[in-house]
């Protein structure tokens, strides 16, 4: 199956999720907003069921900010913006260099790291050494290129969980596997 964002087989789900954000006023997977100027990209009348539609890191990554709000495992999220700026005769950095996108906590109470890409692209060597190290302290890490992937893995996530839960088991299945 192709990793692409849009396929049919994830609608209802996103359907179901686009329900629960717009009762918490947020725009899933990029739907044009009277602010935005992105937003997701529109279909082709006709395409292979294996093209993908390329999306900006920015797309990819305003998509995943809307699964995690509407996701009902993640308990918190937040963007963790880096980056420098000189303001006046300070010079500023924002975060450390390899820091995932986006950043939060289970509802199981384990650290998630979610690294956005533009669709085809992968982490660096600083954002692949963050992860994993996220992943070899048992939390959850991933970089995506779409927000089908991060909602697939969170329903993943959510149902070992459950799964863990019922069959108490210690621990969960799942947790400290970091997905490049």
């Amino acid at each position: 199956m192709s990793h692409n964002a849009w396929r049919d087989a994830d609608l209802d789900e996103i359907e179901r999720l686009r329900a629960r954000a717009k009762a918490r006023k947020v725009h899933l997977l990029g739907e044009l907003g009277p602010a935005d100027k992105g937003g997701r990209p529109k279909r082709r009348a006709y395409r292979k069921s294996s093209d993908r539609i390329f999306q900006s890191e920015r797309q990819v990554k305003d998509a995943c900010q809307d699964v995690m709000e509407a996701h009902p495992f993640v308990a918190l999220w937040w963007r963790q913006n880096t980056g420098a700026m000189r303001l006046g005769p300070r010079f500023i950095k924002f975060s450390f260099k390899g820091a995932s996108d986006l950043m939060g906590q289970a509802i199981n109470g384990r650290f998630m790291a979610v690294e956005a890409k533009a669709t085809g692209k992968e982490a660096n060597d600083d954002q692949a050494a963050f992860l994993t190290n996220v992943a070899a302290h048992k939390g959850y890490a991933i970089c995506v290129d779409d927000a089908g992937k991060l909602l697939r893995w969170l329903n993943g996530l959510q149902n070992s969980a459950n799964h863990a839960q019922n069959s108490e088991i210690p621990g969960l299945a799942g947790a400290g596997e970091a997905q490049l």
